[in-house]
């Protein structure tokens, strides 16, 4: 008797060890779900949002705000991670430790501003553009009146504006588009719907300002109220353009060295708030760093229709990863 009750506690030990094991390994099981949920969900928010998936201490500098996805590269946050491509070098971008400039830099090395500038990334096509909004002077106002982009992207470039003049929400007229009054621009701005966002300021305020202190003031409220504005709105912050050899010959405001000097401060700004500079030299500049003459217009600073299309061309392949950005893709690598 006393032995079969040793076998039935035997086995019920046994059971009970069993249902133990299957929950312990049921828990474990649940466990491992959640992370892999979360981690894929992780990674997907991070693709989307076009940040590495993995962090990489170089991009520790850049700082860390809360983020926009950025097609995509969401304003606010960590800067996101070097875009591919298999014609290009590799190259760390985001990160504002100088290193030494690549093409068009001039006489001056263009350190900061060359390796934070967006990379080349495969080829969109210009309906990439269709829900762009371009913020700027009126070297920005020839993308609303010339071809490509013309008729495709929204387009505020007021003649003579300042990062003030779109704070102030100030009164323009708006020639790229017949000359049409805007009674206070930043109320037109925030109206609009874009699903990125493109700004170039300083080639008026370059002039005012030898020490570029009140462009850099003006400039930061600006891409913050754009930001606060268009959360999650990938930001793209263009440098000033190049300017022909006769222009900075004429006037030191526009030398290789104050251009590039301004630049480097720009593309700084950009990157600790999270956005994506755009190194306009190297789309634009010729070896010597000018504008060519081929594409130089009005006052040596403004640019013909045909430097428009260079310049188009450059943005569509100079893009964050985004998988919404598939269906516009012309030529690859695209990651």
């Amino acid at each position: 008797m006393e032995t079969k009750r040793k076998q039935r506690n035997k086995k019920a030990s046994g059971k009970a060890s069993d249902r133990s094991k299957q929950l312990l390994i049921q828990a474990v099981l649940s466990v491992l779900v959640v992370v892999l949920l979360f981690g894929n969900s992780y990674a997907a928010v991070k693709l989307v949002h076009g940040q590495p998936v993995i962090w990489n201490d170089s991009f520790a500098s850049v700082g860390t705000q809360a983020e926009s996805g950025s097609e995509s590269g969401v304003p606010g946050q960590a800067a996101s991670g070097a875009a591919s491509e298999s014609a290009a070098p590799v190259q760390e971008w985001n990160t504002l430790e100088a290193q030494e400039g690549p093409v068009n830099a001039g006489a001056a090395v263009a350190a900061i501003s060359s390796m934070v500038s967006v990379p080349a990334n495969g080829q969109l096509s210009m309906e990439y553009f269709r829900d762009a909004l371009f913020i700027g002077d009126s070297v920005t106002e020839g993308f609303a009146l010339y071809e490509p982009l013309k008729s495709i992207a929204k387009v505020y470039g007021i003649r003579n504006a300042t990062a003030k003049t779109f704070l102030d929400n100030a009164a323009v007229i708006d020639h790229g588009h017949n000359k049409t009054e805007i009674p206070a621009i930043w109320d037109a701005i925030s109206a609009e719907k874009p699903g990125k966002i493109y700004i170039m300021i300083g080639t008026n305020s370059i002039v005012s300002d030898p020490s570029d202190d009140a462009l850099m003031h003006w400039y930061n409220q600006l891409l913050d109220k754009l930001m606060q504005t268009f959360p999650g709105i990938p930001i793209y912050v263009q440098g000033v353009t190049p300017v022909s050899k006769a222009c900075a010959e004429k006037n030191s405001n526009y030398s290789l060295t104050r251009l590039h000097t301004l630049n480097n401060k720009i593309a700084q700004m950009a990157a600790t708030k999270g956005l994506y500079y755009i190194d306009t030299h190297e789309a634009l500049a010729n070896d010597e760093g000018y504008l060519p003459d081929e594409i130089t217009g009005w006052g040596g600073m403004h640019i013909l229709p045909s430097g428009y299309f260079t310049w188009a061309d450059y943005l569509r392949t100079h893009t964050v990863y985004s998988p919404s950005n598939l269906q516009f893709l012309e030529q690859g690598p695209y990651g």
